[in-house]
């Protein structure tokens, strides 16, 4: 099991990433190089590679730019627990976009993938739009649907003598009332998106 992540760069030069990312990881190239499965040279060499680090159960590998995207090879030890891995991803992701910002290098369109067997799973990272369109999914039934239930039910019963015109209203109002709470929460719950979890940069893999 192997993963790989990558990142469309809006401004790159191969040169200036070279020296960035082995600045940032201390020239680790050819000690990560000679412990991963590529060491033998048969598919890439240590050429194929700009820069790499290795850390306690795991490595990292950057190609070289393919055109304006920036890959990243990643390794675990522990080759059979996709948790490891996933979290070795996130990790090293977490860590080239650090250095990307912190050199106002701008990315975008970040994509991963974990490879098991013949089966690759795919990651992707959940933004805050995305995370907001969650939050609505999650209370639609709140926000919209029970109120309306309930107002549409008590019609029903008015216009079969099952309730009469006070209830109705009172209904109404309850109804409205449950839709103002609603919205205040998902209001609440949207700040602290924002507020807390805005920066929050990391893959979310569907396995």
């Amino acid at each position: 099991m192997t993963g790989e992540f990558k990142i469309q760069l809006k401004k790159y030069d191969q040169a200036v990433l070279t020296r960035i990312f082995n600045q940032e990881y201390h020239g680790k190239l050819g000690q990560a190089y000679s412990q991963s499965a590529y060491n033998d040279g048969k598919i890439f060499t240590k050429a194929d590679f700009c820069s790499g680090t290795i850390t306690a159960g795991s490595l990292l590998l950057i190609y070289t730019l393919q055109a304006d995207t920036l890959m990243c090879y990643v390794e675990t030890e522990v080759t059979q627990d996709l948790g490891v891995m996933k979290k070795a991803i996130n990790t090293y992701f977490g860590q080239v976009i650090s250095i990307l910002d912190k050199n106002k290098i701008k990315w975008h369109h970040p994509e991963a993938t974990i490879k098991l067997e013949k089966y690759p799973f795919y990651g992707y990272l959940k933004t805050l739009p995305k995370r907001i369109r969650a939050i609505f999914d999650e209370k639609w039934e709140k926000l919209l649907l029970s109120p309306i239930a309930s107002i549409l039910a008590s019609y029903c019963a008015i216009r079969f003598n099952l309730l009469d015109k006070d209830e109705y209203i009172k209904d109404v109002k309850k109804a409205v009332i449950l839709t103002i709470e609603a919205y205040i929460g998902l209001t609440a719950i949207l700040i602290i998106q924002i507020l807390f979890k805005a920066n929050k940069k990391e893959f979310t893999f569907n396995i």
